[in-house]
């Protein structure tokens, strides 16, 4: 297990990403086909719908997608004066929350030797007129991440949770950034 995090800032850019680029990620990942999402890492995952209710799928094999995550996270890591060293992106995951669905509190840090989760990076894909609920939390505070196009970065061992979606459907991309230990 990683020790707790002794720091609670982010890195944010509002409405980055133009909204046809976001619509055409998520066409993209609806005609991937999504699974039913599970929670942990490795050969520790499960469905738990008391944890988490979305679909899933992984955008990993589209080059300038991940030099887009990778980008925003070197930026914010050079930025906020994380300095944490980074060289890989461990995943992009592409998801669906619908009525009902949720992520309850939870950090995307791993412990994986000799590599770790050291910066997570969220775009946010759908138009917020789209859907209600699916908040994204820090403890603390909501995150400004609401507005099609946006991207937040945070060290990975930050928890958080998206609050249950009520009506409509919010997409968004994920991808962990990480790094030797």
């Amino acid at each position: 297990m990683l020790p707790a995090p002794n720091f609670n800032s982010y890195w944010f850019w509002a409405g980055e990403i133009p909204p046809l680029m976001c619509e055409a990620i998520q066409r993209r990942g609806i005609e991937q086909g999504l699974r039913t999402a599970e929670v942990g890492i490795g050969e520790e995952q499960e469905v738990d719908t008391k944890t988490r209710i979305s679909e899933v799928t992984f955008l990993d094999e589209l080059p300038w997608l991940q030099d887009i995550m990778l980008g925003y996270a070197r930026r914010a890591n050079a930025s906020a004066n994380w300095n944490f060293a980074l060289d890989t992106i461990d995943g992009i995951q592409f998801t669906r929350y619908e009525p009902g669905g949720f992520y309850d509190w939870h950090c995307d840090a791993s412990d994986d030797e000799p590599w770790v989760r050291k910066l997570s990076v969220v775009l946010q894909l759908s138009n917020p007129e789209t859907y209600k609920g699916g908040e994204f939390e820090f403890r603390g505070g909501l995150a400004p991440i609401s507005q099609q196009g946006s991207i937040l970065v945070f060290p990975s061992q930050l928890e958080h949770r998206v609050w249950e979606v009520t009506s409509g459907t919010r997409y968004s991309l994920v991808a962990w950034i990480g790094g030797p230990r």
